[in-house]
């Protein structure tokens, strides 16, 4: 749910409370901070890269894009297991039919930008196709797929006005590093939950109120963010049907 910098500041965050915590014994505290101090270090390293090799545009529709197919495929995922309507969970399956050959989202967004461009561009066309149309106007995810397309076809254009080598090597490096950093979080405060069962709540009850309060808050901001967008979008569309 969170952009490149978003998710930057909330390990930068979340840095600042585990090193200040960090009066535990155990090795398996130790191990999984300096795990996660490291990670987050090459994240940090690969966002300097980052903006000086490759425009804003270009990151933002990355992201964009991003987010779409990883909210297309959780939505299909959520109707596919819905008992209560057979027509959408018939549907979902379908969609959910058509990444097959291309693997779960957080597959597809791990691709080097020009696999993913292509793969991204293959499954467009396939959700394109009539009878699957159907099942995604079912689903209600037009304007999803829409807003797919929009920034697949941005990205592609900027990208080929880039076309070095270096500059999408580091564009996909900074997200590689991006959810390396983010799953060396989740282990870190796995470890910290673990720890507060084996040694007692007490002990790590500050630093685990910290951390959820520092993911809920991020988590409000993603959330208010992707509304607004959401809601930006249904008005444009509002205005372009208005107009035809």
């Amino acid at each position: 749910m969170l952009t490149r910098w978003e998710a930057y500041q909330l390990l930068a965050d979340a840095l600042v409370f585990a090193e200040a915590a960090n009066q535990s014994s155990s090795e398996l505290y130790k191990t999984a901070l300096e795990k996660l101090k490291t990670k987050y270090d090459a994240f940090d390293k690969a966002l300097v890269q980052e903006r000086s090799a490759a425009p804003e545009g270009l990151i933002a529709a990355d992201e964009a894009r991003d987010y779409g197919i990883r909210k297309l495929y959780a939505l299909a995922s959520e109707y596919a297991d819905y008992q209560f309507d057979a027509q959408r969970t018939a549907a979902a399956a379908a969609v959910l039919q058509v990444f097959k050959p291309y693997g779960k989202a957080s597959e597809i967004v791990r691709l080097r930008q020009d696999s993913e461009t292509a793969v991204i561009t293959n499954l467009l066309q396939e959700l394109d196709k009539d009878e699957i149309k159907t099942y995604v106007s079912l689903l209600g995810l037009d304007a999803l797929i829409d807003h797919i397309r929009q920034n697949n076809a941005i990205f592609e254009q900027l990208q080929q006005s880039r076309r070095d080598e270096q500059s999408q090597y580091v564009v996909g490096l900074s997200k590689a590093m991006r959810d390396e950093a983010l799953d060396a979080f989740r282990a870190f405060c796995e470890a910290v939950n673990a720890l507060a069962l084996v040694e007692g709540g007490d002990k790590y009850a500050k630093l685990i109120g910290q951390l959820d309060t520092l993911i809920s808050d991020y988590r409000n901001k993603a959330l208010q963010r992707r509304a607004k967008n959401d809601a930006s979008e249904k008005d444009d569309a509002a205005a372009q049907n208005e107009a035809k």
